[in-house]
Formats: C-alpha cells, sequence, structure tokens
C-alpha cells in the first residue's frame, strides 16, 4: 500500500504527526522519511511548514490469521514525549533550585500539571502528550530577605511609662519579609522553525533572552550574542546559525 503523504502545518512536529496517526513511536515515522529529507532535518523535531511527511500505511495494523482462530490483540499505548526546559539568566547561568509551575493542554478543556524546582542546570523536564501544542510556565524568582540577629527583647519595667515599643508592634504579619518575582511564558510547543534559517536563529535567539529593545536592530541582538561568547562581531545572523543553535538545542 502506497504511503500516504501529509503537508507540515504550523505548530506540527514528528511526535505531533506522529501521534494523530496512530504511530506509537515518533522515531519510527522519522526513520521512514528518505534519506535526503533526514539529512536536511536532522532535528525531527524541527520541521519547516510545507514539508511533506511520508506516512506508512496499513504497516502497524496488517495480519494474517484464519477464520475462527483465536487471536490475542494487544494494544500498545501511545507514548508521551518529554518537554525540557532550561532556563537561564542575562548572563548565561543557570537559575537553579527555584520554584515552578509547568502546565500543558491535555485535550481542549483540560490541562496537565507539574510542580517542582529547577535543578543545578536549571532544568525543567515532564512528560506530556505529543499532540500537546501549548504550555505554561510560571518560575518564582522570589528571595527571602536574610532573618535577622536574634536580640534579647527589651525588659518592660512595668512602671515606666510609656512602655518600650519595638518595630514588630508595627509590622504585619509578613509585610515587608521579601520581595516578589514571579514571571510568566506561554510556550508554543512543536513551532521551533528550522535551525538554519533566518526565522529559526531568531527563533531561538529569543528564547536565549537576546531580542530587540527600543532602537535596536536585528545586527545589535547579534553583536551582543557574538559579544557574549566571544565571537567576532560581525552583526550578520547567518554568521551565527551554528552558533545559536549549539546554544539553544544543546542546553
Amino acid at each position: 500500500m502506497a504511503d500516504k503523504i501529509v503537508k507540515v502545518g504550523e505548530g506540527d512536529c514528528i511526535s505531533s504527526i506522529a501521534f494523530n496517526y496512530g504511530i506509537t513511536e515518533w522515531k519510527k515515522l522519522y526513520d521512514h522519511q528518505e534519506q535526503k529529507f533526514k539529512d536536511s532535518r536532522k532535528n525531527p523535531n524541527a520541521l519547516v511548514i510545507g514539508d511533506q511527511i511520508k506516512i506508512p500505511q496499513g504497516q502497524e495494523l496488517s495480519d494474517t490469521k484464519s477464520t475462527g482462530a483465536k487471536v490475542k490483540i494487544t494494544v500498545a499505548k501511545t507514548k508521551t514525549v518529554r518537554l525540557r526546559l532550561v532556563v537561564i539568566d542575562s548572563l548565561g547561568n543557570a537559575i537553579k533550585d527555584k520554584p515552578h509551575t509547568l502546565k500543558w493542554a491535555v485535550g481542549v478543556l483540560s490541562w496537565g500539571t507539574k510542580s517542582g524546582k529547577t535543578n543545578a542546570q536549571g532544568l525543567i523536564e515532564a512528560e506530556i502528550p505529543p499532540n500537546s501544542r501549548i504550555a505554561e510556565l510560571k518560575l518564582d524568582l522570589t528571595s527571602p530577605l536574610p532573618a535577622a540577629a536574634a536580640s534579647p527583647a527589651p525588659a518592660n519595667d512595668p512602671k515606666r511609662y510609656p512602655p518600650v515599643i519595638t518595630a514588630a508592634d508595627f509590622c504585619k504579619i509578613g509585610e515587608d519579609q521579601k520581595r516578589e518575582f514571579v514571571y510568566e511564558w506561554k510556550l508554543s510547543v512543536g513551532s521551533l522553525p528550522l535551525d538554519n534559517t533566518e526565522e529559526g536563529t531568531k527563533t531561538r535567539l529569543h528564547n536565549l533572552g537576546y531580542f530587540c529593545v527600543g532602537g535596536e536592530t536585528m545586527s545589535d541582538v547579534v553583536k551582543t550574542f557574538q559579544k557574549r561568547n566571544k565571537l567576532n562581531e560581525t552583526g550578520s545572523i547567518s554568521d551565527v546559525y551554528g552558533d545559536v543553535r549549539d546554544k539553544h538545542d544543546k542546553l
């Protein structure tokens, strides 16, 4: 049976396409593609809109048994895919040991949720359905103020007037104890463009915290990236395709 040809649309990736066509292992679908395609799409989850994906027809379900035979059928459970996020500061240092909540869409009206703390590399991981296309990340960077050194309370002489007043008498519970810094991001899952394109490099730069502010141009942004990574400051985005990919995709 001839393969079915499917065109990649906005937000599609190998994982979501495999899920939509009942293929339990996305790698099987990727391996089924022609070598020329795989050579040009080394990251199977970074496709280009309009790419043509070959879907094998009937291969996973076909089998032959005689009439009346008793057959035990095991239905393979569709596997989840792992969503991996790394949070870093403006200098590229990992934001570690910070509370976070990650939510992702499951179907139309329900959400999956996972809470925890970033690890030493700033990594956040979750197993999500292959067809999830949107997610939300909330990261709490609140740092409590250091505790004041304990000091003995002044003796309150009942004969003294007025009585001794302390700062605690004027501070509400929890007030002025910490400054709150909670950040939220909406994520487009599976929508990362190809790395060796201008659009793909701009997207990765943005994810790494490099984007135009005020009157800056993309050339200014590229030069900032090159300076921080000790590269020749050309300002040409085509000069950093590989460097941005390595910094972004391999974190």
